[in-house]
């Protein structure tokens, strides 16, 4: 009898997959978004969780969806655009060259006008607050937040990229504690690293909405239980033609559980549908994924905590030159026995 089930289960996602490819894949095609009206004093054209309307390659009809952010890759380039439907409860990820968003006057918006969302490394072996912490600076930087300036010399060449994201590596990790990373990098970057209300949930929720309405990202910790939840919507990558996996770590009882894991938090929206999602940055995956808002209602029994990372000063003009040993020691300078570049 489980066979047979296996083998119509099997069937079935076969023929979906199909399905799915059959009505989004042709590379020929093209995916249309257009906006309605653009607000000239909102910092974008188009914003994470604003709505605007799709045409699918091939279908004549039309319908609203959320956008979800230009995924940002590490080299600063927009590598396509991301939106979820919520009557289907789909997540779309289409490709640089298989999607164009234009504006009222049927003019291509520039991807300068596009809010980002930073596409993630993919996490290796238990290191998510390492990633997330990255993760969270680069947001920061794509969005054009520098802090005091610093911050553009670790993130401006992939050498550069990988030895930040190695110090922040060693600085959460290079302890038992695993306390104060986030301050330390923060601070060294002009950056304020300001504590969630946990006293409540009520407390907790809005001091999520607040900072994501200010366009602040938050880093976000929680523990998890034995086995990964599976996501409520279908997330399709229009480059591959594949369903991705919908396994997805959220707050749990920590009792019996695996550890704890770390994410960035960026927007709250209410969707078409009236429900109400956070879009997060997790490092198992390079695309972004949904949270209910119900899962704060966890607090307490999964422990979640949580820092939100903003500016409170302009960034300085002309931006610092760069470091000339960032690994140096901070009290005596660089050791000159050893060279500085490898």
């Amino acid at each position: 009898m489980c066979q047979l089930l296996n083998f119509r289960l099997w069937t079935f996602l076969s023929f979906a997959h199909f399905c799915f490819l059959a009505s989004h894949a042709s590379a020929s095609d093209i995916c249309t978004g257009t906006l309605a009206n653009i607000v000239p004093e909102n910092p974008y054209a188009l914003e994470i969780g604003e709505v605007f309307e799709v045409q699918f390659p091939g279908s004549n009809g039309k319908q609203n969806v959320h956008f979800l952010g230009a995924s940002r890759l590490l080299d600063g380039t927009v590598g396509g655009y991301i939106f979820f439907d919520p009557r289907k409860l789909e997540i779309h990820h289409f490709p640089l060259g298989q999607m164009e968003i234009l504006g009222p006057d049927s003019k291509p918006i520039a991807d300068k006008d596009l809010e980002s969302i930073v596409r993630s490394i993919d996490q290796e072996g238990g290191t998510c607050a390492a990633y997330a912490i990255f993760n969270c600076m680069h947001q920061l930087y794509a969005s054009n937040q520098l802090g005091n300036g610093t911050i553009v010399h670790h993130m401006d060449t992939e050498r550069n990229r990988q030895r930040f994201y190695v110090r922040i590596h060693n600085e959460y990790y290079g302890d038992d504690t695993h306390i104060g990373a986030e301050d330390e990098i923060g601070k060294e970057l002009g950056f304020v690293i300001s504590r969630l209300d946990s006293s409540s949930i009520i407390n907790f929720a809005d001091d999520v909405r607040r900072s994501s309405s200010l366009g602040w990202p938050m880093i976000i910790g929680f523990n998890v239980g034995r086995r990964m939840s599976e996501t409520p919507y279908t997330i399709l990558d229009h480059e591959t033609g594949q369903i991705s996996d919908r396994r997805l770590w959220v707050p749990q009882d920590g009792s019996g559980s695996s550890g704890g894991h770390e994410i960035v938090f960026l927007r709250t929206f209410k969707d078409l549908e009236g429900s109400e999602w956070i879009v997060v940055v997790d490092s198992n995956w390079q695309g972004p994924r949904l949270w209910s808002i119900k899962e704060l209602n966890h607090l307490h029994t999964g422990r979640l905590q949580g820092w939100t990372v903003w500016q409170n000063k302009p960034t300085p003009h002309p931006l610092p030159p760069a470091p000339i040993a960032p690994f140096g020691n901070e009290d005596l300078g660089p050791d000159l026995r050893y060279p500085l570049e490898f």
